[in-house]
């Protein structure tokens, strides 16, 4: 039982409750927890406190909603905020927000030219391109892309993916360390792939962050392209002047219209 003589809030005692609960493996990961009815009976509390210690676990991306079924243990093991090149991801006052990741596509393509510019090298060079969904419960939120050299990235394609999110994971299982990222972010316009796979409803802001790996000697490795969606507030109060370089590009106006 919750003790009500402490100065801790009830439902903050509940919240630090399941977090323990959660972090001893008592849920795993898409493991529902009990009804909001039943956790009331067992912590002796209101079902309003229930609801209020699970809407700020979800809030905190611990859990997510499937509507008509109840509240869900969110996936940890690919938690966006470990990914240097995913620091956006992140919650208001610096809750961490977990963010499923969906392999979308991995294998060989050649370098379009901005992607060719980025990296430094001729249009059309082969590249390995792996292209993720972020979502958090089962609401899209962003999409990942990363592009390698072939002659680097040539692992990844006997690689097992799936499982496999983060830019310094990518790197190690290509053998490669990386030393340094640099980031510039940029409000714009979703094109219309963009619209189709995050569920917008037309061409509204999203947020685009560019990320460089280098090895050591800047050594220029991998090129990464995050685009979050821009009516997701917690994904823009989450950054922070002191992570990011704000890009101050002829669309930069788009960042007043990210509630």
């Amino acid at each position: 039982m919750l003790k009500t003589d402490r100065d801790v809030p009830l439902y903050q005692q509940l919240r630090a409750q399941l977090i323990t609960q959660i972090e001893a493996g008592m849920y795993q990961p898409h493991d529902p927890l009990p009804s909001e009815r039943q956790l009331s009976v067992d912590h002796g509390v209101s079902r309003p406190t229930v609801r209020k210690a699970l809407q700020a676990l979800h809030h905190e991306g611990r859990l997510y909603i499937q509507h008509g079924k109840g509240s869900f243990v969110a996936p940890r093991e690919t938690d966006g905020a470990l990914d240097p090149c995913l620091g956006a991801i992140a919650g208001l006052d610096d809750a961490p927000l977990y963010a499923h990741s969906r392999l979308l596509r991995a294998g060989r393509c050649q370098a379009a030219e901005p992607i060719a510019h980025a990296l430094g090298i001729a249009p059309q060079r082969n590249l390995i391109c792996v292209h993720r969904l972020l979502s958090h419960g089962e609401q899209p939120l962003g999409l990942h892309s990363s592009y390698i050299p072939a002659e680097l990235g040539a692992r990844l394609l006997l690689a097992d993916l799936t499982t496999t999110p983060q830019t310094d994971s990518l790197a190690s299982i290509c053998k490669l360390q990386i030393v340094q990222h640099t980031r510039h972010i940029n409000a714009r316009t979703a094109t219309a792939v963009e619209q189709a796979r995050l569920g917008l409803t037309g061409p509204l802001p999203v947020l685009e962050v560019r990320c460089w790996s280098y090895r050591s000697e800047q050594r220029l490795t991998f090129y990464s392209e995050l685009v979050y969606r821009g009516d997701w507030s917690v994904f823009i109060h989450g950054v922070t002047m002191s992570h990011w370089l704000i890009h101050e590009g002829e669309n930069s106006g788009d960042w007043c219209c990210v509630q």
